[in-house]
């Protein structure tokens, strides 16, 4: 179970404010990191309807089965396709160990696997009118909004950094790294921020 009093691998980086390119008043770039969030990795069968249906009731979401595909509550969580066989259950609702714990009293036993990361991963929110440029100076994923919609995820690099976007909003993406490389990733999206200005925003617990 994480320990919710778990220092962020951001601590001593983040400093709320205004930086980059003086764009009077309107950043292109909103960065604000999701503190307090339930992150399990989950193996199934998708077509086990027990399954599916207890995904759904546990967290709320629909289990997504088409590659690069993600479903929401609309209350901040998520359940991401990472696989065919595996997916990432993000809540802002059950931090604390909670979600898993609903989760293996939900699924059983069965052939599920259930996997918390909560305290390997930080969760990092991209937003802005220039959100889509900044994430495409690393990512091979075609980023265009004809292409990449809300509602889609990808597992993908983003310059050194293997990472999951998932694209929440027209220009909202939540992008969830390794927590070893958080500050090292936290530095790159700044330095390739400071062209369009950007505002990072006071932490964010839990609710998107």
């Amino acid at each position: 179970m994480p320990d919710a009093n778990t220092r962020s691998a951001l601590a001593a980086h983040y400093q709320p404010g205004t930086y980059g390119a003086d764009t009077g008043g309107h950043p292109g770039v909103f960065l604000t990191e999701r503190r307090g969030l339930a992150l399990v990795h989950l193996a199934g069968d998708a077509s086990d309807g027990a399954f599916a249906h207890g995904v759904k009731t546990e967290t709320g979401c629909a289990l997504p089965t088409e590659p690069g595909t993600a479903s929401e509550d609309g209350q901040g969580s998520a359940v991401l396709w990472l696989a065919p066989d595996r997916w990432l259950a993000v809540s802002a609702r059950h931090a604390g160990g909670l979600l898993e714990e609903r989760l293996r009293l939900g699924l059983g036993q069965g052939t599920v696997a259930i996997t918390p990361v909560s305290s390997g991963r930080t969760v990092i929110r991209v937003a802005g009118a220039r959100s889509r440029d900044l994430l495409a100076k690393g990512c091979p994923v075609d980023l265009h909004p004809d292409h990449f919609l809300p509602g889609m995820c990808a597992g993908t690099l983003i310059g050194p950094f293997t990472v999951v976007i998932h694209c929440v909003e027209p220009h909202v993406f939540d992008v969830f790294v390794a927590r070893s490389f958080a500050g090292d990733f936290w530095h790159w999206l700044q330095e390739g921020a400071a062209e369009f200005g950007y505002r990072v925003e006071p932490t964010a617990s839990g609710a998107g």
